[in-house]
């Protein structure tokens, strides 16, 4: 090469270097052959096995063992009929109409409409489907003038089928309760604003802001005396504020769920309580303070006790404090003959016995309602948390959140076992990951597949610990391991299971994450054996710092628009609220989720219109040419560094890897014999008839 530059400065031949690259490569395999002829057998068979143990074979099938173990994992967390009772609660509950003008609990906007979804959406939803029968709905003493029952077959006549409709009897109800278990109770509670000195607003009254994030609100206890309205409510009566630890809540609080909110609440307030359940004794009607009143866990029937369900009962307390007990007297009166709806007449008289003394007014904040349900047929637990949150503006927000966890033992059972095997084999891989660090030292990080192992290592360590926490929270929240310390538990009967669903949905969430990197790993192990498979991960390795200042000056562009239209539109529109919204639905107006018309109709003229067509013009005609145009530019470079590759390996190099292998081997070994053999047959055929053979 240095003559002939010299000679006259032409390139250099290529045979010159493809000789000098193999002169090069006998060199190395020399030196190696000498430092293997002066090994010890320990270093001989520390060497094999490191060789084998980083062979791609060996672990491409390793991993996708590890795959397998991940999915069965998976599928212990998570079962595919889970759904059907998320649709079940949400036709229920949340979706159903509950007036004529066919507003739903997403459409609630006055405190009246609260009352009203209970009466015609939440409590039919839960008892029987049906109802209400009339329009006495939740009236003192329901039971008797109530004049109906509501908890019946749909075998009647007129609207749905109600008049004259059979009651339900004992066997169906338990049926019906095992398709919807909502036998450990819902729980009722509300934090009010106290009253403040806003010394920078002015008020005609007393001052009522928003509430701090989580901040315990007011503390005092409150009600109407409706049946002596000039008198004051029985302190034995009113509203009293539990906190925190007398209620067993979470120490972290509740998250709204309402995107314009997003806020965290104390788990204290003032709380009522509705628990149906059935006995296999006979509870006569009680009501009073809950040493007056007989402890119905001594007799109630759940899924694991055995106990036989004779009884229909519920209990509810409207404060917390003052308990109401009874069974369905049926119409023998002792809980003999056909049912007659006292169980649900109850609760509705309870939930208008807090319309009654105004256990929502001006000053609640926030309203929510713990449904924690069951599905024993199919072992699934399911626990939503419906949210009013009641602005000092007086806007209401809406919202739900939801958390499920698998209770068939056959199918969660095996997640410790498969958990111990997948702790067993990521420490394997990090051992592994360990001696390759010491072998390649920094440059170790610089192929960012192996940031990604590390990433997922450290991810399932979180899942497995969350895990134990998980089995912990189980073996203390449920049996006689029950902790019941706190007043609500231990009083009234209701038990919060926070922990449980909280620490399973963590766990669920590092789980997913641990998934979706290792399924992006595959990608890694197909590129090895077919280098084409390799183009995307090529592609995005080569433009990665393209990629990085470019995402830069992406988000600034789009921070400058939402700073704009958080101005121009966050005072009318949900999705321009705050900062972040505006962020998030311009990020989503770049997939095409925008209403251009709510903006035209939150607008005075053209103005915010343009300013947002003018973002749409920045972000997706210039913004993401310029994307493409990084991909394109890199995607060429890859190209050119694949055909560089095969021109310099004489033909090893093959870009289609196993397939180009399996089909020389096809050649060699099938079709060059069976060619061979059909051309001797060919031949013996025309030499036996005299004509030359082809």
């Amino acid at each position: 090469a240095a003559e002939a530059a010299e000679g006259g400065g032409t390139s250099p031949n290529p045979n010159i270097e493809a000789k000098a690259k193999a002169a090069a490569r006998e060199e190395a395999q020399a030196a190696e052959r000498l430092s293997r002829e002066n090994e010890t057998p320990l270093e001989t068979a520390y060497r094999k096995l490191m060789h084998f143990l980083n062979s791609t074979a060996f672990q491409t099938v390793l991993y996708m063992a590890f795959v397998v173990i991940f999915q069965q994992l998976n599928n212990c967390v998570r079962i595919p009929v889970e759904y059907y009772l998320d649709k079940h609660v949400m036709d229920r509950i949340i979706e159903n109409h509950f007036d004529s003008s066919h507003n739903t609990f997403e459409s609630v906007r006055r405190i009246a409409d609260i009352y009203e979804w209970g009466n015609n959406v939440l409590w039919p939803g839960l008892f029987a489907d049906m109802g209400p029968c009339n329009a006495v709905v939740g009236v003192p003493d329901a039971a008797t003038h109530k004049g109906c029952n509501d908890d019946a077959w749909p075998d009647g006549e007129g609207s749905f089928h109600q008049s004259g409709a059979t009651p339900l009897g004992l066997e169906e109800m338990v049926s019906r309760m095992d398709q919807l278990d909502w036998t450990e109770g819902i729980l009722i509670k509300q934090i009010r604003a106290p009253a403040t000195v806003c010394g920078t607003t002015d008020q005609l009254g007393a001052c009522y802001p928003e509430l701090e994030e989580g901040s315990p609100g007011d503390k005092v206890a409150f009600g109407h005396n409706w049946t002596h309205p000039t008198l004051p409510m029985d302190p034995e009566r009113q509203f009293t504020y539990f906190d925190r630890q007398q209620l067993g809540g979470n120490p972290e609080g509740q998250t709204s769920a309402a995107i314009p909110s997003m806020r965290t609440y104390a788990t204290s307030g003032f709380v009522a309580v509705v628990i149906p359940f059935f006995s296999d004794t006979w509870l006569p009607a009680q009501e009073g303070l809950p040493a007056d009143v007989i402890d119905y866990r001594a007799s109630y029937v759940n899924t694991t006790n055995g106990r036989q369900a004779l009884f229909y009962c519920v209990r509810v307390s409207t404060n917390g404090r003052r308990i109401k007990q009874l069974c369905d007297p049926g119409t023998g009166g002792n809980g003999t003959g056909a049912m007659t709806g006292a169980v649900r007449a109850a609760v509705e008289e309870a939930w208008n016995d807090l319309k009654r003394g105004h256990f929502l007014d001006a000053r609640s904040r926030v309203l929510s309602l713990q449904l924690q349900l069951k599905s024993n047929n199919e072992g699934v637990r399911y626990r939503i948390t419906l949210m009013f949150e009641l602005t000092s503006l007086g806007a209401i927000l809406p919202s739900y959140d939801v958390e499920t966890r698998i209770l068939d033992r056959s199918i969660y059972e095996p997640i410790d076992t498969y958990a111990n095997i997948a702790l067993a084999m990521v420490v394997f891989f990090c051992l592994l990951e360990g001696v390759e660090v010491m072998h390649s030292g920094f440059s170790y990080l610089n192929d960012m597949w192996n940031v990604m192992d590390w990433v997922n290592f450290l991810i399932y360590f979180m899942v497995y610990a969350q895990l134990v926490y998980t089995q912990d929270a189980i073996a203390t929240s449920y049996g006689s391991s029950l902790d019941c310390s706190s007043y609500l538990c231990s009083a009234v009967g209701y038990f919060d299971d926070w922990k449980v669903m909280t620490s399973f949905r963590k766990m669920k969430m590092y789980l997913s994450l641990c998934l979706c990197i290792q399924l992006f790993k595959v990608l890694k192990f197909l590129s090895q054996l077919v280098p084409k498979m390799g183009l995307a991960t090529s592609v995005l390795r080569k433009c990665a710092v393209d990629l990085l200042f470019f995402g830069v000056t992406f988000v600034i562009s789009m921070l400058a628009f939402s700073m704009m239209l958080f101005v121009q539109l966050g005072p009318f529109m949900e999705g321009y609220k705050d900062q972040i919204p505006a962020f998030i639905s311009l990020f989503r107006a770049l997939f095409g989720d925008f209403d251009i018309d709510a903006i035209m109709n939150n607008s005075s003229g053209y103005l915010n219109t343009l300013l947002f067509l003018g973002y749409l013009f920045v972000a997706i005609f210039i913004m993401l040419s310029m994307f493409l145009a990084i991909l394109a530019e890199a995607q060429v470079a890859v190209r050119e560094d694949e055909q560089k590759l095969e021109d310099e390996s004489d033909g090893a190099y093959k870009s289609y890897g196993v397939f180009e292998t399996i089909g020389e081997l096809s050649q060699k070994y099938i079709i060059n014999p069976a060619k061979q053999r059909l051309f001797k047959r060919q031949g013996r055929v025309a030499g036996a008839a005299g004509t030359p053979a082809p």
